[in-house]
């Protein structure tokens, strides 16, 4: 049995090509994981990745690629809170 390819939340803000800063993309994360806990009732698993920026590495909680619709509307969702906000991308 194979596993499904996973994602996270960094990989669809990459993906979409936005520039997010630092506390956008844990602020984005933390509504992914609050969504993922809502619907599961558990934590999304995590897995050892290098770092997005900088050496080293870092568990990041990954998501199954069926989730990433729901990824997808929290982020565009922020989007347009920021850009109302004057805090745009």
């Amino acid at each position: 049995m194979t596993r499904s390819r996973r994602c996270t939340v960094m990989d669809r803000i990459k993906y979409k090509q936005l520039q997010a800063t630092d506390n956008q993309s844990w602020t984005i994360g933390s509504m992914v994981r609050d969504e993922w806990v809502r619907q599961f009732a558990t934590l999304p698993d995590k897995e050892l990745r290098g770092k997005t920026k900088g050496a080293g590495s870092h568990c990041f909680a990954v998501y199954p690629e069926s989730f990433v619709p729901v990824i997808d509307e929290i982020i565009d969702k922020f989007k347009l809170m920021s850009a109302k906000q004057g805090d745009l991308f």
